[in-house]
């Protein structure tokens, strides 16, 4: 007879080998796991065939007679043990209690592991095991597949590749992406494609006066002030540890013109820079510089104007 079993972690907490993983910015264990059905290891294993039945089912956790211990068993094993080696599985087997062939040493993390954490544990376990379920022990039980896992980590990679961890605004090569679409959208119509570098001025001595959180905090701090101050159509990124970029998108026009439109642009976000926030000490906020850049004739791509307005910027003296 089929029973589902109500069991509450904290009965085996201290008989498994939970791994707690620091908290971060990516995903956890508990924004991919979902409940599983608990059973006791008594239960025959035809008994369990009517469970499996149910496609979406792939695992079910094993509780042991004493309970104190909890085991996996998921369809792969499931099936292995009804096939066998000669495929007489299912009559051999059939009248084993499934506490015999589940897995009792299944990988048990806790819901605040990390992905790259959880993938990095589970890639670590031999054969085929390390593609099998993990055990989410929480409040209640709950299981993450391996898969999900994997895609979880690789999509945080991929977002981190793309985002700067410090601010949370793009990164240089998330800006270069963007500058190169623009740039491919001015060669088919009539636009401008404009590129403004700020760099802080001197970061390297408010790290060796204040520590790295210091410099940290100037950072985000010119991260907020110039999102704060941009206008629909300008991307704000981070370039270089130092230096942000603003990518504008301008109607065409002619040479002096444009030179003209990017200076001001230019100066309208340095005056935001002008005066420290409230934060920050006014003795603390440095200076900034700026570089620009813009697509003409000679200069056509992302990687072009990133070099000229980098060259202008060398070129340049401290402002406020």
């Amino acid at each position: 007879m089929l029973t589902t079993v109500n069991l509450d972690t904290e009965q085996v907490a201290d008989r498994l080998r939970i791994s707690d993983a620091p908290g971060t910015k990516r995903r956890h264990l508990a924004d991919l796991s979902r409940p599983v059905r608990i059973v006791e290891g008594g239960l025959l294993l035809g008994d369990l065939e009517v469970v499996f039945r149910d496609q979406t089912l792939d695992a079910v956790i094993v509780v042991a007679p004493d309970s104190r211990g909890v085991g996996l068993l998921n369809r792969r094993r499931y099936n292995s043990a009804l096939t066998g080696r000669l495929g007489y599985g299912r009559a051999v087997h059939i009248r084993r209690p499934i506490g015999e062939i589940a897995d009792w040493e299944p990988l048990v993390l806790a819901p605040q592991t990390s992905v790259a954490d959880a993938a990095a544990r589970a890639m670590a376990r031999g054969g085929q095991r390390r593609y099998d379920q993990i055990l989410v022990a929480d409040k209640q039980w709950s299981v993450a597949d391996f898969g999900d896992v994997v895609d979880a980590l690789i999509a945080a990679l991929s977002a981190r590749s793309h985002q700067d961890q410090l601010t949370g605004i793009p990164t240089r090569g998330a800006a270069l992406e963007e500058l190169q679409r623009r740039c491919d959208r001015a060669r088919r119509g009539k636009a401008r494609i404009a590129l403004i570098l700020i760099k802080i001025n001197g970061l390297r001595h408010i790290n060796a006066a204040h520590g790295q959180r210091g410099g940290d905090a100037i950072i985000q701090a010119v991260s907020r002030q110039l999102l704060a101050h941009r206008l629909p159509g300008q991307e704000i990124a981070r370039v270089s540890g130092a230096t942000f970029a603003i990518t504008v998108t301008l109607p065409e026009t002619d040479e002096l013109r444009i030179a003209a439109t990017v200076e001001h642009i230019s100066r309208q976000f340095l005056a935001t820079l002008s005066a420290a926030p409230k934060d920050i000490p006014a003795h603390v906020w440095p200076t900034f510089l700026a570089g620009t850049a813009w697509n003409d004739h000679r200069t056509r791509d992302a990687d072009g104007l990133m070099q000229v307005a980098f060259d202008r910027l060398r070129s340049t003296i401290p402002l406020r």
